[in-house]
């Protein structure tokens, strides 16, 4: 068989074992950020090209050119399979780059292998398997085709590399800076410096402001304001992923050199700062390279100690995986690789499994021993609540409760079945207690809102005000204080809630209904008729809605 030919079939073969080793997560459901980041998009899901551009446009996009898929999945509520294939494909292609770049100092065979054990190796997991991550997977597929075109000699080749690196995740501007480096170090030429250092620079320097707040506020402002740590904003990754690189860099300098680098999710403080400085002088002042191994491991220690609340924990560390084949290729035989690779593939299939149901990903959370437990024990009562297991999610909110009497969303959970349950005193009463604790959490306020009118309340217009201050987008708060006005015969005031309703979703019958009768009670009813005039002649009305006879209309259907 000639070269050529085994060339062909090796990049047929290696994404194919890897889609193997990965089956049992693909029919897994959407997971946190995916609900934001891909099912609640709707410049992704409508492929709206000029918004996609806004915000990592790279991994938008891709997610815009499967939308009919993610449209289909969400209307026949069928798992998003085709979208985890696609990241099991960018995860192979980064593995086919990282192997040709072994193929510069290595035989075939040995940078086959080594491209193959980071396929199936399991520390990418969470990475593949979670939709939201594929910003990290692009944003790695770009840093190694940088790196490939740096170490081959043709460093020119790395500058849109770098841009679709950047595009695809704001983190990947410093790879111009690192990549410059390594051109330095592994070839002797000052030139790249040049080239890529100005845009890296460039990158540092934009970063700047938020570093500077990072060093007194780690935490982003959703997570603080619903009673979490909070986590690094995310323009200041970058400062997690400076850290690292100054451990990362002694090793290129030994000549274990060409990792690529990316945030791990470990956060940033001066004392984690220092602990990277120093581990860095020890390690290129007196370390033999096989101690280099754990200090890989390292930096994972962090999530046993600190009360980070990032629960899919090797999630912005998958690129730091890359510095597992590099290190094998210098102290393993190709034998030794045969079986760490057999026993990635045992790996890889169980923890790919985990991924098979909400139950099984954040019981697998809890059993990590990584992480701010509370969050956990919230998303994992969700998963209950939705598989009917009420008196499980009932106790998995109480226990996030337990260890964080801050958590907002537990809260609101737990209420919404207390008031299911016929408990509405009980569900105001956690709510009160969730804005006394949580006085910025705008959703808060609009469940303590809604469960404050359905007791008859008057109260509730004040807490749909405060969520609306907080959060002018929310669209329910802002359609219950538009009724409010409406019945008070202030209709210039219910105009503008419900104005403010439908910025948010344009197309909802119930705004569209409401503002309609609300124009015509300004006297303006042919622009009202403008709106509702496809709708059928005998609309039910719900809760959301203004009744007609409040203005002298005919008697309608009731739900």
């Amino acid at each position: 068989m000639t070269g050529g030919h085994l060339i062909a079939i090796e990049w047929i073969v290696l994404p194919l074992i890897t889609l193997a080793v990965y089956w049992p997560m693909l029919f897994g459901p959407f997971v946190f950020d995916d609900l934001d980041a891909v099912v609640g998009n709707r410049a992704v899901r409508e492929r709206n090209w000029k918004r996609l551009w806004l915000w990592r446009p790279i991994a938008n996009l891709s997610y815009a050119f499967q939308s009919r898929s993610i449209n289909r999945t969400i209307a026949t509520d069928h798992q998003p399979v085709s979208l985890k294939i696609v990241n099991v494909l960018i995860h192979s292609a980064t593995a086919l780059v990282l192997r040709q770049i072994l193929l510069i100092d290595h035989s075939n065979q040995t940078a086959t292998l080594a491209a193959l054990l980071f396929a199936v190796h399991p520390f990418a997991v969470n990475a593949v398997s979670y939709i939201s991550a594929r910003a990290i997977l692009l944003a790695t597929f770009g840093g190694m085709l940088g790196l490939w075109a740096v170490l081959a000699g043709y460093p020119l080749l790395a500058v849109p590399a770098v841009a679709f690196a950047a595009l695809a995740k704001e983190d990947g501007l410093l790879f111009a800076l690192q990549l410059s480096l390594i051109a330095l170090m592994s070839r002797g030429e000052w030139w790249p410096l040049l080239v890529l250092g100005p845009v890296g620079a460039f990158a540092v320097m934009s970063y700047l402001p938020q570093l500077w707040k990072a060093f007194s506020r780690t935490g982003s402002v959703a997570m603080e304001e619903g009673g979490l740590p909070g986590s690094l904003p995310q323009p200041a990754h970058a400062l997690v992923t400076a850290t690292e690189a100054l451990i990362h860099l002694p090793l290129w300098l030994l000549g274990l050199g060409q990792s690529t680098l990316h945030s791990s999710g470990i956060g940033y403080s001066r004392v984690r700062m220092w602990i990277a400085i120093g581990i860095a002088a020890t390690m290129f002042l007196t370390l033999p390279k096989f101690i280099l191994i754990l200090i890989f491991i390292s930096p994972w220690i962090a999530y046993l100690i600190l009360p980070t609340p990032e629960q899919l924990t090797e999630t912005r560390g998958y690129a730091i995986g890359l510095a597992i084949p590099f290190l094998v290729t210098t102290f393993a035989t190709d034998i030794s690789m045969i079986v760490l690779i057999a026993l990635s593939i045992i790996m890889t299939w169980r923890s790919a499994g985990h991924w098979s149901s909400l139950e099984r990903i954040w019981k697998r959370s809890l059993s990590t021993g990584c992480g701010e437990k509370s969050r956990a024990w919230q998303e994992l009562g969700a998963a209950y609540r939705d598989l009917g297991r009420l008196d499980d999610a009932i106790l998995a909110f109480r226990e996030a409760l337990r260890l964080n009497d801050r958590l907002a969303p537990a809260y609101r959970n737990l209420a919404r079945m207390c008031a299911v349950a016929g408990h509405l005193p009980e569900s105001i009463d956690l709510l009160k207690r969730a804005v006394e604790r949580c006085p910025a959490h705008a959703p808060a306020w609009e469940d303590l809102g809604l469960a404050l009118e359905s007791a008859g309340l008057s109260e509730a217009d004040s807490a749909y005000r405060w969520a609306t201050r907080l959060n002018p987008r929310l669209d329910f708060s802002q359609n219950r204080l538009g009724l409010f006005e409406f019945k008070r015969g202030n209709f210039a005031g219910a105009r503008l809630r419900f104005e403010a309703a439908l910025a948010v979703l344009s197309s909802n019958d119930e705004y569209l209904w409401n503002l309609a009768l609300t124009l015509r009670s300004l006297g303006l009813s042919e622009e009202g008729f403008k709106l509702v005039g496809h709708f059928p002649p005998n609309i039910n009305l719900t809760a959301n809605m203004i009744n007609p006879t409040l203005i002298g209309q005919p008697e309608t259907t009731k739900s």
